[in-house]
């Protein structure tokens, strides 16, 4: 076994020989896209203009964001418990997705 396929001949072993990826889980990255895209025309309104307190700050990419408090900015970035929900919910053990989600959110940038 070559370094370069170290780490993930073992790992499609163990899933049956089948590829990992966001698709073959149930992941569609297209229709987020969309859905993001439908979300933003729908609060474009709500958006205040630059300059103005509370205005957004247009940068690059879309892990974070930055907003305008007069001669201030406060960084801000959100995250959730994903697929961890799912499963939490499947077995009925909710338990500890409370804790997840607010460890994904604090101190997060």
């Amino acid at each position: 076994m070559d370094s370069e396929n170290d780490g993930v001949q073992p790992l499609r072993r163990a899933v049956g020989g089948k590829p990992m990826d966001y698709a073959s889980s149930g992941v569609d990255i297209d229709a987020e896209g969309r859905a993001v895209e439908s979300l933003i025309g729908a609060l474009g309104s709500s958006v205040r203009a630059p300059g103005q307190k509370g205005a957004p700050v247009p940068l690059p990419g879309g892990f974070g964001g930055i907003v305008e408090f007069g001669d201030s900015r406060l960084a801000l970035a959100t995250d959730g418990v994903g697929s961890k929900l799912q499963l939490a919910t499947q077995t009925g053990r909710l338990e500890g997705v409370g804790i997840d989600c607010i460890a994904m959110n604090v101190n997060d940038l």
